[in-house]
C-alpha cells in the first residue's frame, strides 16, 4: 500500500490504513495557518476572506505574525503580480467577486451581492466616487458600502441623504485612530446635506451611518447645518468614528440615536456637536470626544446643548484642554436632559480646561454619576459653572488640578447637589466646595461645603 505524499503548503500528515477490519485512529493533521501568505516583490501580504487583507513591509512585523501562527514561513508564500494581488484583495474584502460590468446596472434588487443587505459603492455608475454615491443613494435601500480608503470629493455640492439610507463599513465598530474602514471626504462647505423633512419616510426620517470612519478636512462640516425645514429626524450613528471635521452636526434633532461606542477627534471649528430639539439618546454605549485640532482654543466647546430637552446622554468621555467640554443653554421650559456616567475633563492634571469643564447658562439638566475634572482659571469660574437654568448633581465626583476650585460656582439659576465627593489621591474623598454668588441652592446634603 502506498502512503500519500504530504502537501507542503497545507502541512498535512497522513497515515496508511492498516489491513484489518478496524482502521486505527487517524494521525491528527497539523492545523493550516488561517491566512494565505502572498509575495509581491519586495513585500509580503497576508490575505483571508472575508474582510482581512494587510500588507507588511518590515521583517520584524512579519516575524511577529509568523510567531503568532497567522501565516506560514516565507517559503510557503504564493508569489503573485500586482494585478492578481488586487483580485485577491477584492475577494477578501468583498467576500464575492466584483460585478463583471463596473458602471453598468447596479445590483439594487436581488442577486448574491444584496442578499446580505448591502451593496458596494463602486458597483454603481458614475465617473467619480461622489457620483456613484449620489446614484447609490437615489436607487437602493440596501446599505451602501464604500471600500476602505475611498476618497469622495463632493466639491461644493453635499451628498443629499433622504430617509432610510445607510452608509456602512464592514470592519466592525471603529476606533479613534481612523479604524479599519476609513472613507475620506473632500470638498467645500459640507460633505452631507440632510433632505427636507417631508412626510414620514418620504422625507429624511431614519438615515444612518454604521461601523464606518468618516474622515474630513479642516473647515469641512460633516453634515451641513440643518434648520426646522430639514431637521435631523431619527438619524442613527452606530459604531462610527469621525475625524478631522469643522463640526459633525449642528441644528434641530428629533429622535436621534448615537450608539456603538462612537469616537470624535480633531475638530477644527468652535464646536463638534450642537444639538437642538428633543427625544434623543446620545452616546448610549459610550465613546470618546477629543477636540484635537481646535483644542488650543479656550473658547471652543466640544458639545453644545442649545434648547435641547427630553434626551439622555450616556457614558461619553469628553476631553477639553483647554476647550470647554459641555455648554447647556436655553429657557427653563427646555427641561429633561439627563447625563448618565458622562466624564468631562481637561486632559490631565498638567493640561487643564481653561475654565469650567461644564457651563450651564439655561435649560435644565440632571447629572447622575458623572465626573468633572481638571480645570484652571480662565473663561469662567469653578470646575462646574452655573449661571442660569436648572441643574441637579447626584452621586457625582470631582478632581482638581493644582488645587483649583471650587467644584461648583453658581451665579444664577437653581442647583441641588447630593452624594458628591472630591477625589484627591493624597487623602480620602471629602466634601466638594460650593460657592454661591447668586441663584438658588436647594437643600444640599452633608457632602457639600459652602465656601
Amino acid at each position: 500500500m502506498t502512503t500519500p505524499t504530504p502537501d507542503p503548503h497545507y502541512a498535512l500528515t497522513f497515515s496508511p490504513v492498516a489491513e484489518s477490519d478496524t482502521p486505527p485512529a487517524p494521525t491528527p493533521a497539523t492545523v493550516e495557518p488561517p491566512m494565505q501568505l502572498l509575495y509581491v516583490p519586495p513585500l509580503y501580504t497576508y490575505a483571508y476572506a472575508p474582510g482581512v487583507f494587510v500588507r507588511h513591509e518590515g521583517p520584524d512585523e512579519f516575524d511577529t505574525g509568523q510567531t503568532a501562527k497567522l501565516w506560514g514561513a516565507r517559503e510557503t508564500a504564493l508569489e503573485v503580480d500586482e494585478a492578481t494581488k488586487d483580485v485577491i484583495k477584492d475577494l477578501c474584502l468583498r467576500g464575492v467577486p466584483k460585478a463583471d460590468d463596473p458602471g453598468g446596472t447596479p445590483p439594487v434588487e436581488g442577486g448574491a451581492r444584496v442578499g446580505r443587505g448591502y451593496v458596494y459603492l463602486d458597483e454603481f455608475p458614475g465617473g467619480t466616487p461622489a457620483d456613484q454615491l449620489r446614484n447609490a443613494v437615489s436607487s437602493t435601500n440596501q446599505a451602501i458600502v464604500p471600500m476602505p480608503g475611498t476618497v469622495i470629493d463632493v466639491g461644493n455640492s453635499p451628498i443629499v441623504m433622504p430617509a432610510r439610507k445607510v452608509i456602512a463599513g464592514l470592519g466592525g465598530p471603529q476606533n479613534e485612530f481612523k479604524g479599519t474602514w476609513p472613507v475620506y471626504f473632500r470638498g467645500s462647505g459640507a460633505a452631507i446635506r440632510n433632505a427636507p423633512v417631508g412626510t414620514n419616510y418620504g422625507g429624511n426620517k431614519g438615515w444612518g451611518l454604521e461601523n464606518i470612519c468618516l474622515v474630513g478636512q479642516p473647515g469641512l462640516a460633516m453634515i451641513e447645518q440643518v434648520t426646522a425645514a430639514n431637521q435631523l429626524d431619527y438619524l442613527s450613528f452606530d459604531g462610527c468614528s469621525f475625524d478631522t471635521w469643522n463640526y459633525v452636526l449642528d441644528g434641530p434633532t428629533l429622535g436621534v440615536h448615537i450608539g456603538g461606542n462612537c469616537y470624535t477627534n480633531n475638530i477644527s471649528g468652535s464646536f463638534a456637536y450642537r444639538f437642538k430639539g428633543s427625544d434623543s439618546q446620545l452616546f448610549m454605549d459610550g465613546g470618546k470626544l477629543d477636540f484635537g485640532g481646535a483644542g488650543n482654543n479656550p473658547n471652543a466647546t466640544n458639545i453644545i446643548f442649545s434648547l435641547k430637552e427630553k434626551s439622555t446622554i450616556g457614558p461619553l468621555y469628553i476631553t477639553g484642554a483647554p476647550a470647554r467640554c459641555v455648554l447647556i443653554e436655553g429657557g427653563y421650559d427646555r427641561a429633561g436632559l439627563t447625563f448618565l456616567g458622562t466624564v468631562m475633563e481637561g486632559r490631565n492634571v498638567g493640561n487643564q480646561s481653561a475654565g469650567a469643564v461644564l457651563a450651564v447658562t439655561g435649560a435644565d439638566a440632571t447629572f447622575v454619576g458623572c465626573q468633572f475634572n481638571f480645570s484652571k482659571a480662565g473663561r469662567d469660574q469653578g470646575i462646574v459653572n452655573v449661571s442660569g437654568g436648572s441643574a441637579s448633581f447626584i452621586g457625582c465626583r470631582w478632581r482638581r488640578a493644582a488645587n483649583y476650585g471650587p467644584e461648583i460656582y453658581q451665579s444664577g439659576g437653581v442647583v441641588d447637589v447630593s452624594g458628591a465627593r472630591l477625589i484627591d489621591p493624597a487623602q480620602p474623598p471629602r466634601q466638594i466646595d460650593y460657592h454661591k454668588a447668586g441663584g438658588t441652592l436647594l437643600a444640599a446634603d452633608g457632602t457639600v461645603r459652602m465656601v
